[in-house]
């Protein structure tokens, strides 16, 4: 889909190239005369057209502003007469009147202040002046506080950070300062209910610990189960040199055993119990 042309961007400016019409405003005689006249000639004059057109708007701009500025000033005609008769002047006063009073200079918003009061004869301390100052500058009042409410809340807190510090410092935990910011995400939405349901979900949200833990599980079960094979294996090491005579029935010698090594001893144990 095309992008629709901006018009501000293309460039209308006349040019020997880009023929142009006659202005509007000639006669009909210099109109059939500009069919004929230079190229050059024509780019110019159309040019310096759509200069004084520029220019005619820029000024109608400038006396509407004008024209707007005046009919807000009319209704005040006498007291602008009365502070010298210049509403320019006035408005420029106004504005940096309004600056001050804006700002954050305290000392040159009192001064002013000060200034005004003793201008328009205004005295602050009449009684409803002052009434009316302290009624609009009186703090809100704070709500009472309810200290047993308050203490409970207290203690709340300490045994809850208690509890954070006795799971931060169990050694199972050792990934909690890795997760922490995952649990706090997670009993804030209401993912989780508790501090260990949260570490457990935190520990799998983070790949790198993830592999870390299922390279561990894997290990511990690889472990146990050399270690089951390794138990089976001495046992029946230790049966069979108890054991005094020729083999019973359905039993076989086995010259080797006692002098294999504890791999061979597994091995020589698994091919003996494979169904």
């Amino acid at each position: 889909r095309q992008a629709p042309l901006d018009a501000a961007a293309i460039d209308t400016t006349p040019t020997p190239e880009r023929p142009t019409l006659a202005p509007n405003t000639w006669s009909t005689a210099a109109k059939a005369a500009w069919v004929n006249a230079d190229p050059v000639l024509k780019a110019e004059i159309a040019k310096r057209e759509q200069d004084v057109h520029r220019e005619f708007t820029r000024q109608d701009n400038e006396r509407n502003l004008g024209k707007q500025f005046r009919q807000v000033i009319e209704p005040h005609a006498s007291m602008i007469q009365q502070d010298g008769g210049n509403p320019v002047k006035g408005f420029q006063n106004y504005l940096e009147t309004a600056r001050i009073l804006r700002g954050n200079d305290a000392q040159m918003k009192a001064t002013l202040v000060r200034q005004m009061c003793q201008q328009f004869n205004i005295d602050l301390n009449t009684q409803p002046v002052a009434q009316n100052y302290q009624q609009a500058y009186t703090p809100p009042q704070q709500p009472a506080i309810d200290r047993q409410q308050l203490e409970a809340e207290i203690r709340g807190n300490l045994t809850l950070q208690a509890k954070i510090d006795a799971f931060a410092a169990d050694p199972k935990n050792e990934h909690f300062e890795a997760v922490k910011p995952a649990m706090v995400a997670l009993l804030s939405g209401g993912q989780a209910s508790g501090l260990e349901e949260a570490y457990e979900q935190a520990l799998w949200m983070r790949p790198d610990i993830r592999s870390s833990l299922i390279a561990r599980e894997t290990k511990a079960v690889q472990d146990q189960r050399v270690a089951q094979a390794k138990a089976k294996a001495d046992a029946a090491r230790r049966a069979g040199g108890s054991v005094t005579g020729s083999p019973g029935i359905g039993q076989q010698s086995d010259p080797q055993a006692g002098t294999r090594t504890l791999r061979q001893e597994l091995e020589a144990n698994f091919a003996s119990n494979r169904v």
